[in-house]
């Protein structure tokens, strides 16, 4: 059973169950082309940038005593816990958190006591890593080349300080990629 953390709440905590209806493996890439006046065909902006990603799945809770009393509290909580936005976490991807924030009314389908409902989550296109990876190195000397490891599937922005105490004259930063 696949369990979500949505705003540093998990759904096990909450005692519901989560099935993905649709994850796809990459968001829906920005494909912009423009027509020009007496020439056939479009002009097509060929950059690799991808639009959000939807993530939909269904819920299922039990009420507290298991009746349709306790069943519309459990429900008040669920619509609590996803409302707003935060970072969305899949049980079977512990490390990696998607910016996401439910875009559509959550509507309750009560079948005898039991609550299902479908939500879809509104997801920034990639999957960020949760942890934050700092790379430090101390005084070195020149010539000096420092490798920056990227466990990603898209070009990963970066900070890079550099404190000298005199004129820097050999240094190269390479980008090492793991798939």
């Amino acid at each position: 059973m696949i369990y979500i953390k949505f705003n540093n709440i998990s759904s096990s905590e909450m005692g519901v169950y989560w099935q993905s209806t649709d994850r796809t493996l990459l968001p829906a890439r920005r494909v912009k082309q423009y027509e020009i006046p007496g020439r056939d065909g479009y002009y097509v902006d060929d950059q690799q940038t991808y639009g959000n990603r939807l993530i939909t799945g269904v819920i299922s809770f039990l009420g507290q005593d298991r009746d349709f009393e306790t069943l519309r509290i459990k429900a008040r909580q669920v619509a609590q816990w996803l409302s707003g936005s935060g970072q969305l976490i899949f049980s079977d991807e512990p490390d990696k958190a998607y910016q996401a924030r439910v875009i559509a009314g959550v509507p309750l389908e009560q079948l005898a006591r039991v609550g299902r409902c479908a939500v879809s989550f509104e997801c920034q296109p990639y999957a960020e890593s949760i942890d934050l990876h700092e790379q430090q190195t101390g005084i070195v000397s020149l010539p000096h080349t420092e490798i920056v490891e990227v466990d990603g599937t898209a070009d990963t922005p970066c900070i890079i300080y550099i404190t000298a105490e005199s004129e820097i004259t050999d240094l190269t930063i390479e980008r090492k990629v793991t798939l």
